[in-house]
């Protein structure tokens, strides 16, 4: 995934996250062709993330929530923020500008 400053991540318009059992569950809501039927499940990790990613939202952005949420080091925590945004894009749940607004 492109951490480039310039680039800019947020989810797609028609999903909605829901708690259930300690777990956050994406779903889709309405039917549209640009709506994966696919439901995602995330941790408290992805849930601040997915939460972040409401609004427009940088690497840099993602990095910074989540190791002021979290007890991670930078270099961990940048990895991990990077495979989970090429989860989100491999299951369409993400859309990526290289501007930022």
């Amino acid at each position: 995934m492109d951490k480039n400053e310039n680039a800019v991540y947020r989810v797609k318009a028609g999903y909605t996250l829901r708690e259930f059992l300690d777990e956050y569950l994406v779903i889709p809501v309405g039917l549209s062709e640009d709506i994966e039927t696919k439901v995602g499940i995330l941790n408290s990790v992805g849930e601040v993330i997915w939460k972040t990613l409401q609004k427009d939202s940088t690497f840099q952005d993602l990095l910074a929530v989540v190791t002021k949420e979290f007890d991670v080091k930078e270099e961990v925590a940048s990895k991990d923020i990077e495979e989970f945004l090429e989860q989100l894009d491999q299951y369409k749940f993400l859309e990526k500008d290289r501007r930022r607004r």
